[in-house]
């Protein structure tokens, strides 16, 4: 086809997603490819008859059971570069059913949580080796997260966009959080977040957590 017959196709919305509870790993931009960006929004749940009640409207609108496991999160930093503080997180995620290692960069502004993601899969058994690793390599422990997370995704086309991961946890230390997730390029910004703006509303979420699990946890100890 010549340039001047060459029509430009606009890129749809598509999301990779977690593995474990969420479905299959999700993957990353290799070099050349548009960074992938996570857009995301946790809200607290009060107890647990809304958590049920949340269970019960996801099965509703038709969103497919991924599992439940039981999630362990090291998070590490540097002496010579606070992570935490630059708004960036280094983790070691290990469940029952493998270990990741992931990076996320700093929030971009705006109401939902925005901002580069770049995770690798391990098999099982690698979590270790990988958390001696990055000890190896300077880095320090400085928080972990550990939680029960079921796992929810609902299927893009009709109502929705594009496929979108639901996490509802029971978090240690912590209670209970509902994570709506997708994973795009910078292009999809704008639709994901409408998406999860939607969900929100169709499940009856409304007080949103801004902080981590481990802002929050790190809060809790400091009081």
């Amino acid at each position: 086809m010549s340039a001047g017959n060459a029509v430009e196709k606009a890129e749809p919305l598509v999301s990779t997603v977690h593995g474990g509870s969420r479905g299959p790993r999700k993957t990353t931009a290799c070099s050349g490819s548009p960074a992938m960006l996570e857009v995301e929004q946790k809200f607290r749940l009060a107890d647990l008859a809304q958590r049920e009640r949340l269970i019960a409207r996801l099965r509703d609108i038709g969103a497919v059971e991924t599992g439940t496991v039981r999630q362990v999160d090291v998070y590490y930093s540097r002496p010579d570069r606070d992570l935490i503080a630059a708004g960036e997180a280094l983790r070691v995620r290990q469940d029952d059913r493998g270990a990741a290692l992931c990076w996320k960069g700093k929030r971009q502004r705006g109401q939902f949580k925005t901002r580069e993601e770049i995770e690798l899969a391990l098999a099982a058994g690698d979590g270790e080796p990988a958390q001696l690793m990055l000890e190896r390599l300077g880095y320090v422990p400085v928080g972990t997260v550990t939680k029960t997370r079921a796992g929810f995704q609902i299927p893009g086309g009709g109502h929705w966009p594009t496929a979108i991961s639901v996490a509802v946890d029971n978090v240690d230390g912590l209670g209970l959080f509902v994570e709506l997730e997708l994973v795009v390029t910078g292009a999809q910004v704008v639709a994901a977040q409408s998406a999860i703006e939607s969900l929100a509303r169709e499940l009856g979420l409304e007080e949103m957590e801004p902080r981590s699990y481990l802002k929050m946890l790190a809060a809790d100890c400091a009081d």
